[in-house]
């Protein structure tokens, strides 16, 4: 009785394939789509290769010619993407630039501007640089306070040395400084 069990065993395992509808796991998706949607086929699935057509005048325009959208505009993307590369390039230098004209004691709207924008980002080159001119005075009127509160930031942003320069600002602040401080926190 279990050899006959087994045989038959045996050979419904080796049958069983050929009841399958789907040979790979493409058509065996495929067939679960087309259950799942009342037997249509969506495209996405339809086409995963172009379709044969069989005159080259049915061949929609697109199609065609892949590298133009509808509105005749050539997709370039390595354009698109030389393009960005160069605006990165150029907004590094202007940075690179700002940081020079601070150096230099030579700072313009233009470069406190800059330093605005990244402030506004919390770059954090541009909080200590920005410290740094309230501290001395470079570029602009020297605050010591609104210097000390953006070391106090630095530190919170784990910028190195920021510590030790809060520090110093707090050491050369007067005492109504120090009063304008205790009153910022309070």
């Amino acid at each position: 009785m279990n050899k006959l069990r087994f045989i038959l065993l045996t050979l419904f395992l080796l049958l069983t394939p050929s009841l399958c509808y789907a040979n790979s796991l493409d058509e065996i998706y495929r067939d679960l789509i087309r259950s799942e949607n009342e037997g249509y086929l969506p495209m996405f699935v339809k086409n995963r290769q172009l379709p044969d057509f069989l005159f080259e005048e049915d061949i929609p325009s697109h199609l065609k010619n892949p590298s133009k959208s509808e509105n005749n505009e050539v997709l370039d993307f390595s354009k698109k993407r030389q393009e960005r590369e160069e605006a990165l390039a150029l907004a590094v230098l202007k940075w690179q630039k700002v940081k020079e004209a601070i150096k230099s004691n030579n700072v313009s709207a233009t470069d406190l501007e800059e330093i605005n924008i990244k402030l506004s980002k919390n770059n954090i080159e541009a909080i200590e640089i920005y410290a740094y001119m309230n501290a001395k005075g470079v570029g602009i009127t020297q605050n010591l306070v609104k210097a000390f509160q953006l070391y106090q930031k630095a530190i919170r942003l784990n910028i190195p040395d920021a510590k030790k320069n809060a520090t110093l600002v707090f050491k050369s602040m007067s005492l109504e400084q120090k009063e304008e401080l205790n009153n910022f926190e309070n």
